[in-house]
């Protein structure tokens, strides 16, 4: 009997030890849980009060690389998890296709450089009817039922972009002292890359900004002769395509070349290279990756105006986060712009490299 009894208590103490170590490690994995729901990287894991998705162009350009990381910074900074939708579905998804996508999930909010198609505006639409504000970013959508709009002004970038021009046919001029009579230039033909596939009409109030922005200078008003070219940006072949083709036909080069985006400004570079017209034409280009500092440094690009990026993506988590706290928000938040020369160009591509640094592990 004393065997059987000492048999009890030692199973109930085994029991009651066991129950311990459950309850213990159950503890210990909501704490450690806790902990990882606050530590973790952006894979999911960590808690967040909202999820918000960010739909681009899909172009894979540092241009949007940078506005992404501004975003998801702010977002991290202030309880918001910012995801690239479609960066790593492997799949091909359009504008309207990824607003489709964003809505079945049912995020929490959605910033979207939107076109004007008809069909992009309903999802808008449809979005903030079930309750998931939109904000606009780079290109707006006015029709839609968007809460804001991140950005800068299509004309006040054209005047930046005009003011420029004026600027190389300047230099374009000078250079007539020191040539034959023959030789000197009494016109000066700027070339404006646009896009062919635009269907929007941001780039025509950005050209209309670059065509005032000349009359206005009572110097070169009448002496600078501008044209435009469509070109295919629905890819990086495409677009070099269409820029190399300028380059073939030498008797009509154009002496200032003007580009309105990241990857025409590239391909243009590349191009004033390979057909070793560095220094016989000017490039006016957009953004500053490193490979645009770069030419800018080798003054193989005149300037570059940018746009703060960080900023751009900052303030798009900014006016989400506001109208979901108090359901109010600025129908538009204006975003810094400059001007690079290569004389400026070091600071900048210093600043770069000091981020990143900071960025990584």
């Amino acid at each position: 009997m004393k065997h059987s009894a000492r048999y009890v208590h030692a199973s109930v103490a085994l029991v009651i030890l066991m129950v311990i170590i459950v309850i213990g490690s159950f503890a210990f994995f909501q704490i450690k849980t806790k902990q990882l729901a606050h530590n973790t990287s952006d894979v999911g894991e960590k808690y967040y009060d909202r999820h918000y998705v960010l739909i681009t162009d899909g172009m894979n350009t540092k241009f949007w690389e940078s506005v992404y990381e501004g975003a998801k910074a702010y977002g991290e900074q202030h309880g918001s998890f910012v995801e690239l939708l479609g960066e790593a579905t492997g799949e091909s998804y359009d504008c309207q296709g990824l607003l489709k996508k964003a809505i079945a999930e049912k995020v929490d909010g959605i910033i979207v450089m939107p076109d004007q198609a008809y069909g992009t505006r309903w999802l808008i639409d449809e979005a903030v009817d079930r309750g998931i504000p939109v904000v606009t970013v780079y290109q707006d959508n006015t029709a839609s039922k968007r809460i804001s709009y991140v950005g800068v002004s299509n004309y006040n970038l054209g005047t930046l972009y005009g003011n420029q021009l004026c600027s190389c046919a300047e230099k374009i001029f000078f250079k007539n002292y020191n040539l034959p009579e023959d030789e000197k230039k009494h016109e000066v033909n700027a070339l404006v890359l646009m896009s062919a596939d635009a269907a929007d009409t941001s780039e025509s109030i950005l050209f209309s900004g670059i065509q005032n922005a000349v009359k206005k200078n009572e110097k070169y008003a009448n002496l600078i002769n501008i044209q435009t070219l469509a070109i295919e940006t629905r890819g990086t072949f495409s677009a070099e395509e269409s820029i190399r083709d300028i380059f073939m036909n030498t008797a009509s080069l154009p002496d200032i070349i003007v580009c309105l985006d990241e990857l025409k400004t590239t391909c243009a570079y590349q191009a004033l290279v390979d057909y070793n017209k560095v220094g016989q034409m000017y490039e006016i280009g957009f953004y500053q990756s490193d490979t645009i500092l770069k030419a800018l440094q080798r003054r193989a690009i005149t300037s570059t105006i940018t746009i703060d990026t960080n900023q751009m993506g900052a303030y798009c988590v900014e006016a989400l986060d506001e109208y979901l706290s108090g359901g109010y928000v600025s129908d538009y938040y204006s975003v810094d712009t400059s001007v690079i020369y290569p004389d400026n160009a070091n600071k900048y591509m210093e600043e770069a490299h000091n981020e990143q640094a900071m960025e990584e592990p």
